[in-house]
């Protein structure tokens, strides 16, 4: 599990995600890439590139994995999503899944969805929102997802750009759902809600 002081460059970074992900979605070389992911092999606990600021894609070939082995492999209860937008039982639905080191995993859907997880490290997640709703109130609000407290980041309202995000624990598990800028809160939190255990 991370620190504390890694939880608490998370919580910081996350009303930076939105305002980075506009200018980090699509890599120079044309290829799609994301924003958020560590750089494979990085100590997360150290290493503040994996706090949501921008780094290179840890979607390449030899991190792919199967939802069974990302499972298999997680050391926490590793959740999917079952919703018309983002659906982990679909073939249809799904790009990818990836192993981004550190017990961190990412799950594309051709909606334009990204999914990422790890073990949570939060140890009130619900004042840890509070907290960031009212350092950033023009983007971060305080909604509830599965019965929890969860961070709202709204593209719609967003004074910095924001893509769009919901991040919850749920259990043992913190997970972002993440937007590209034209999918809406309400579909964030309704993907969110659908999270269930693999």
């Amino acid at each position: 599990m991370h620190g504390s002081k890694s939880a608490g460059l998370r919580l910081a970074a996350l009303f930076v995600i939105g305002i980075i992900a506009a200018s980090c979605a699509q890599a120079t070389d044309g290829s799609v890439g994301s924003y958020t992911e560590a750089r494979p092999g990085a100590d997360p606990a150290s290493d503040p590139a994996r706090m949501g600021i921008a780094t290179r894609s840890c979607e390449v070939a030899e991190n792919e994995t199967t939802i069974e082995a990302a499972s298999a492999s997680a050391g926490y209860h590793l959740l999917a999503p079952h919703d018309a937008l983002a659906d982990a039982a679909s073939a249809g639905s799904i790009l990818g899944i990836w192993s981004c080191g550190g017990g961190e995993f990412e799950m594309r859907f051709k909606s334009g969805i990204t999914l990422l997880q790890e073990a949570n490290s939060i140890s009130d997640p619900a004042k840890a929102w509070e907290g960031l709703a009212k350092q950033d109130p023009g983007d971060t609000s305080v909604g509830i997802v599965q019965g929890q407290p969860a961070a709202l980041i709204d593209p719609a309202t967003s004074t910095g750009g924001a893509l769009g995000s919901v991040t919850v624990v749920i259990g043992r598990t913190i997970v972002w759902v993440e937007g590209d800028g034209q999918i809406s809160i309400s579909d964030l939190v309704r993907v969110a809600d659908s999270l269930g255990m693999v």
